[in-house]
């Protein structure tokens, strides 16, 4: 079992959790004695070391809907499943990814009945991997199999405060708050609740202050105010002595050991609290927009802890190491010490958020607060072998334990990573060229024809001319309902109303997505400057991923300043007019899903929820044109609408009538196709995805992001109606 807990801030300010990884250790300087009552003292020096530790970003865990409400203590990770689990609290599930942080299924669905949730506050897994799911607004303890089947559930008497909680071996280990007579206190303590009763591990007193504003009146905790932080491995809890920097170590409730470093606590300024109250979490800004006040009069008003710990959180990996978050303003993460399972410091190394979950000693999920908006970001990292020192230890090797029988087609995972790839998928995934790429023509008079196949350079794309036509843009009634879940239908709404266009002009679009080979010409011509990670499953003719909308805007002038054509991103309009390819069915291949006909989660493919497949592997539709569903979800030119309202109807791109179309640049830009990783209900030409550019896909691209480009074609007098956003795009792609 892998806890983490953290200390909370008044009204859910911060993000508390634990850290994990895996690391190499310099010099052992630490100090072991023994009280006088035999307790184990390791002194560790205050001096910093680096670890050393090369720290890689894997992906950002998001559903297919973009919505996750997460907290540290709701968040474990199994290293034997390769599962991850997030309960969304305002979601009412609990959300499963992947070792490689593909979306796999949901738990549960809003409800008071068995396997539903009213709030999904923590999650806890035991040792045979059985996830357990505590419902504070309902009161009860819900377990899940490895498998995703629902176990039972059953009621608590021990009220629920938080952070987190272990049940494990008939015994719950959770912090309960009892509040003071005079209203303005409380004392939290760390309890064991077992058969023979209720045993108080850690106590920890909180003073509240009245906090007064035009408002509201009442006792509220300062800013800083602490909270228990803690986590827990088997039988041994490690629980912080607050202020100090101080990890105590209690076995069978008793207290056996504990560990230092000569670190001093922080001595937090008004302005420290300020960067708290406007970095935070929704209670606080909800509170100074109802009050109308600025973080300034609402620090004066509660107040503020004097003197904090620099310890932010703890945890402890599978090979037993310790690992500790520190904070240097008290707000936010900023590194990680680790120790090993003997309390020896082996080294500090910059913190990416804080980890809060394991799935071995070298990749780990970690969890952090967004300052703009106030939103946690949860995220999958490893620690590279560079990191894996002596002094660090053996790497464990998983339990012997799966999650359900692979599919024939697929590899069972590594103990420390994706499933391989294996030696076919790389044959087709490492530089072959695109099926019948030597018998397209390279030509300067293309053929208007539709259908009529043309490059114009060698390092350029294959397209192919798309004809003028008329059709019905969006999902008509019914569409979906029946295949997407409950909680996830409203997005569905953003495909409405259907808009008849009318797409009068002439135009080429890629017979493929932008592969790898492609976009590194680019790269080796100086014409792109970002070279995006494959995540080990081989460039050439795969399509490219983790490249952004700016990204695939400056590939598509590239190729526009080297031919001498006008290259672009198609419209949304323009989009969905060449998935459909004249049919108005869900998909272009029909209303069902079907079989091997895209990859996707539950597409029957080879390829399914474990890494895009080579280009052109499935069938084309009526235009020619290859994975326009499914593979990789690709970028369009339109700036985001939460419906077709107003969308242009002769094939332009949705800019200015977009209210993030902001000083010449899109501040939630629009990705069509779904991808590999998606839920088959998502894989339909009327599907659309809006992006958060101050979110977890924005600024870098997702491991599911991909494009193909448009290239307009004057035919007759006739040019693309593209061609009009031309000079504002072109600026929003270089700056």
């Amino acid at each position: 079992m892998i806890a983490t807990r953290g200390r909370l801030w008044a009204l859910g300010l911060t993000i508390l959790a634990g850290a994990c990884g895996a690391g190499a250790g310099g010099d052992n300087t630490r100090t072991v004695v023994r009280d006088s009552v035999g307790i184990r003292i390791v002194e560790n020096p205050a001096e910093d070391r680096s670890l050393g530790a090369v720290l890689v970003h894997i992906a950002d865990l998001v559903p297919p809907d973009s919505s996750l409400d997460a907290r540290p203590w709701g968040v474990a990770a199994d290293p034997g499943t390769g599962r991850v689990y997030v309960a969304d609290r305002h979601g009412a599930r609990v959300v499963v990814f992947d070792r490689s942080g593909a979306f796999v299924e949901s738990y549960g669905r809003a409800g008071g009945g068995p396997g539903e949730f009213r709030n999904p506050s923590a999650v806890d897994l035991d040792e045979d991997g059985v996830l357990t799911v505590w419902d504070t607004r309902r009161g009860v303890l819900s377990r899940w199999s490895p498998e995703g089947r629902f176990l039972g559930e059953e009621t608590t008497e021990v009220p629920y405060w938080g952070p987190g909680f272990q049940a494990e071996s008939g015994r719950l280990v959770t912090v309960t708050g009892r509040p003071e007579a005079s209203g303005m206190g409380m004392d939290q303590r760390l309890v064991v609740a077992h058969s023979g009763g209720t045993e108080t591990i850690h106590e920890l007193p909180v003073r509240m202050s009245m906090l007064e504003l035009p408002c509201i009146r009442q006792a509220a905790p300062k800013i800083f105010s602490p909270s228990i932080t803690w986590t827990a491995r088997g039988d041994r809890v490690y629980v912080l002595a607050f202020p100090d920097y101080r990890i105590d170590v209690y076995v069978d409730a008793a207290l056996v050991e504990s560990i230092r470093r000569g670190l001093e606590p922080i001595t937090v300024t008004e302005a420290m609290a300020v960067e708290a109250v406007e970095s935070g979490s929704t209670p606080f800004r909800t509170l100074m927009r109802l009050c109308n006040v600025g973080a300034e009069q609402l620090v004066r008003a509660v107040g503020y802890e004097e003197r904090i710990s620099p310890v932010q959180g703890v945890a402890v990996d599978p090979e037993g190491r310790l690992w500790v978050t520190r904070t240097e303003n008290g707000s936010h993460p900023a590194e990680i010490d680790l120790f090993d399972r003997d309390g020896a410091y082996l080294g500090t190394f910059d913190a990416p958020g804080i980890p809060v979950g394991f799935l071995s000693a070298s990749r780990f999920v970690s969890l952090r607060l967004d300052p703009e908006t106030g939103e946690t970001v949860v995220s999958l990292h490893s620690l590279g072998e560079s990191a894996m020192g002596e002094a660090a230890g053996r790497v464990a090797s998983a339990p012997a334990r799966s999650a359900a029988t692979p599919a024939p087609d697929r590899a069972e995972p590594t103990a420390d990573g994706d499933a391989p790839l294996t030696a076919d998928d790389r044959a087709q995934g490492d530089g072959t060229p695109a099926p019948a790429a030597a018998t397209v023509p390279i030509t300067d008079d293309v053929d208007p024809t539709p259908g009529f196949e043309f490059r114009d350079c060698p390092e350029c794309p294959i397209m192919v001319v798309l004809p003028p036509g008329r059709f019905l843009m969006g999902s008509g009634d019914g569409e979906a309902e029946d295949e997407a879940p409950e909680n996830v239908r409203y997005v569905i709404a953003w495909e409405k109303p259907q808009v008849e266009v009318q797409i009068d002009y002439v135009f080429a679009m890629g017979k493929y997505e932008v592969t790898f080979a492609e976009w590194d010409r680019c790269v080796e011509a100086g014409g792109c400057d970002h070279r995006p990670d494959d995540r080990g499953w081989g460039r050439g003719n795969r399509p490219v991923i983790h490249v952004n909308r700016s990204q695939a805007i400056r590939y598509t002038a590239w190729l526009s300043e080297k031919t001498g054509k006008k290259y672009r991103l198609p419209s949304e309009v323009e989009w969905e007019y060449a998935a459909r390819a004249g049919t108005t069915t869900a998909r272009y291949w029909g209303d069902e899903v079907g079989k091997g006909l895209a990859v996707c989660d539950g597409c029957g493919s080879r390829w399914d929820k474990r890494s895009t497949a080579p280009v052109g592997s499935f069938p084309p539709n009526a235009f020619g044109l290859h994975d326009m569903l499914g593979n990789v979800s690709e970028w369009v030119l339109d700036c985001w609408h939460p419906s077709h309202e107003g969308i242009p109807t002769d094939g332009s791109p949705r800019l200015d009538g977009s209210p993030y179309w902001q000083d010449g640049t899109c501040q939630r830009p629009i990705r069509r196709g779904a991808a590999w990783s998606s839920y088959a209900w998502a894989v339909r030409a009327a599907s659309r995805a809006v992006v958060r550019l101050d979110g977890p896909w924005g600024p870098a691209g997702d491991y599911a992001d991909g494009f193909r480009v448009v290239r307009e074609i004057d035919a007759g007098g006739r040019s693309a109606a593209g061609s009009s956003a031309r000079t504002s795009l072109d600026r929003e792609g270089i700056e």
